[in-house]
């Protein structure tokens, strides 16, 4: 079976990994934001949201953020950039609390 409920499990699954690449050819990451946040289950998990872009026009950026992402950024053109640009960004996140932090 291969429901919505089923895809969004995998990509919770693959956020969870230290792999932030979730390729979804027939859903867009605006898309995807708004169904996970309408699933209050989901919606708790505090799945973070980031968006990278090679370009960035306004109107994308503020319904990004309209839909409570919690970064949109341009991806470097320089993949050592990139690197150090991911790092930054994972470590920011293995340093923050959410609702799902367990002492």
């Amino acid at each position: 079976m291969n429901t919505f409920a089923n895809k969004v499990k995998v990509c919770y699954f693959c956020l969870s990994l230290p792999q932030i690449l979730v390729i979804m050819p027939k859903l867009n990451g605006i898309e995807l934001r708004s169904k996970v946040h309408e699933n209050e289950d989901l919606r708790m998990k505090s799945i973070p949201f980031l968006f990278f872009s090679t370009a960035a026009e306004q109107q994308h950026v503020v319904e990004a953020y309209s839909k409570s992402v919690q970064g949109f950024f341009i991806k470097p053109s320089e993949f050592s950039q990139m690197v150090v640009m991911i790092k930054n960004i994972v470590e920011y996140w293995q340093s923050c609390v959410s609702p799902n932090y367990i002492k």
